[in-house]
């Protein structure tokens, strides 16, 4: 828990930094930032977090998912910056090329993702396909459609120079089932 003392300094810094954002995601990370500098635990900063300023949409999810702050911010300010009008596949790609860690992206994609769509990366990953291959990849094909998608998109991953396994990855990860991988170009 946290003495009363450090909780009425919690207060008035929150009371302080209310003043000066409007914005209450912008306030909560400032919070954030600030209680993360005081001089006790970690699991104390948190609480002070929790109660006073939580952190909501994607700066939550990725700091749930164990990024630290200023990770989460660059993510979050990069998501941000596409719009309201972006695709999964853009805000992907859009973590992915981000000069951050591979694990870092790993744990921003498992925030933003649906399970399911965090599992197929996961697949793809395991194989050796790193997060920007990958979420290239899923914004390429998001622009295939109708009829022949299905052979534009072997195509496109028949051309691609990974191995077979890697190659099986992005078939599954395009959404096709894996009793169609011994009609795919690459295993023919």
């Amino acid at each position: 828990g946290l003495s009363f003392d450090v909780y009425l300094d919690a207060k008035a810094e929150y009371a302080r930094l209310n003043e000066d954002y409007e914005d209450s995601g912008e306030r909560a990370l400032a919070f954030a930032e600030w209680a993360d500098g005081q001089n006790v635990s970690a699991e104390q900063a948190q609480i002070m977090r929790d109660t006073l300023a939580p952190l909501s949409g994607n700066m939550r999810k990725l700091t749930e998912n164990g990024l630290d702050l200023d990770a989460a911010s660059e993510i979050d300010d990069a998501l941000e910056n596409l719009g309201d009008g972006a695709s999964s596949a853009d805000r992907y790609l859009a973590i992915a090329e981000l000069p951050i860690s591979e694990a870092e992206k790993d744990m921003a994609l498992e925030g933003i993702m649906s399970d399911s769509a965090y599992e197929k990366f996961r697949r793809a990953a395991d194989a050796g396909i790193d997060a920007y291959d990958y979420c290239s990849f899923l914004e390429a094909i998001s622009y295939y459609s109708g009829d022949g998608r299905q052979d534009r998109i072997w195509a496109y991953i028949d051309n691609m120079p990974i191995s077979k396994a890697q190659k099986d990855a992005l078939h599954l990860a395009a959404g096709y089932k894996e009793s169609t991988l011994e009609k795919a170009p690459w295993n023919r």
